[in-house]
């Protein structure tokens, strides 16, 4: 394809941005995947989020009580772990 096998791998591993254009369909070719399938996956495709990426796009939208809440909870929890 032309692409080094470190970016290659990134992609694979989502450490990198996938690919548009041409280069995305250099990619589904060599996967052998139709881009009309491909164009399906993608817009059934859900995002899984972690709980904590859930809990960064809840934060800012707290008030600064219930922040002070959270975070003495979070400091009791992490102090247990220890």
């Amino acid at each position: 394809m032309g692409y080094s096998d470190g970016y290659i791998s990134q992609i694979e591993n989502g450490r990198e941005n996938p690919p548009k254009g041409e280069k995305l369909l250099k990619f589904l070719s060599v996967y052998g995947i139709k881009e009309k399938h491909f164009k399906q996956l993608v817009k059934n495709w859900q995002e899984e989020n972690t709980d904590a990426e859930i809990i960064q796009t809840i934060l800012p939208k707290l008030k600064p009580n219930h922040l002070k809440v959270i975070r003495t909870m979070a400091e009791q929890m992490a102090k247990a772990e220890i």
